[in-house]
């Protein structure tokens, strides 16, 4: 065979190498460095989707559509010194008070294994998305809720669609701090 094979002592020839169809061989058709893997989106499109996700942040029916279990009415605002909370069991135990428990055990026993070959890569598993909080400016609360099931943190100036509307759909339970507020409204964010 004219194979390109690799060489071995005494002038041997070993197995088929740097060819697509062999074993060990470079793939056929790789990645390419030029090619776009990001969509752009218009600047004004991006952000009315956003103004228009945090507005179902305050539509309970919204949020309800999307499984979430609270007890407290919507939109839930705390003070700003809800930022400087560093311990996972303070953020659950305010959490709690605010009538969020279920919604957090709701992520927590929904937990899965993922299905098929895909169970081998990203950790393996689905956990469903649970409370977003968004702060004025991580004061500590990050490190917080990063080791909750299903909660999420962002700052007001850092939101997307992703967070305020998984899989496109919008109503998450999100839990704004008053600095958010006003941060939103006297940079006017999102315009």
């Amino acid at each position: 065979s004219r194979l390109p094979r690799e060489k071995i002592p005494k002038g041997r020839s070993g197995r088929v190498m740097r060819v697509p169809h062999a074993m060990g061989g470079h793939r056929a058709h790789p990645p390419k460095a030029i090619k776009r893997l990001l969509e752009r989106i218009n600047l004004k499109e991006k952000n009315k989707a956003i103004r228009s996700a945090i507005s179902a942040t305050t539509n309970a029916e919204l949020i309800k559509m999307r499984n979430h279990s609270f007890s407290k009415s919507v939109p839930i605002i705390v003070p700003s010194s809800f930022e400087q909370i560093k311990r996972v069991k303070d953020l659950v135990a305010e959490l709690e008070k605010l009538g969020l428990a279920d919604d957090l055990s709701r992520a927590k026993e929904g937990r899965q294994k993922r299905s098929g070959k895909s169970r081998l890569r990203k950790g393996g598993y689905i956990v469903p998305k649970s409370v977003l909080i968004v702060a004025g400016e991580d004061k500590g609360v990050w490190k917080a809720c990063r080791n909750i099931p299903g909660v999420d943190f962002s700052k007001v100036g850092e939101l997307n669609i992703e967070l305020l509307a998984p899989g496109g759909q919008a109503g998450r339970l999100t839990v704004w701090t008053q600095d958010a507020l006003d941060k939103l409204e006297s940079q006017q964010l999102y315009l």
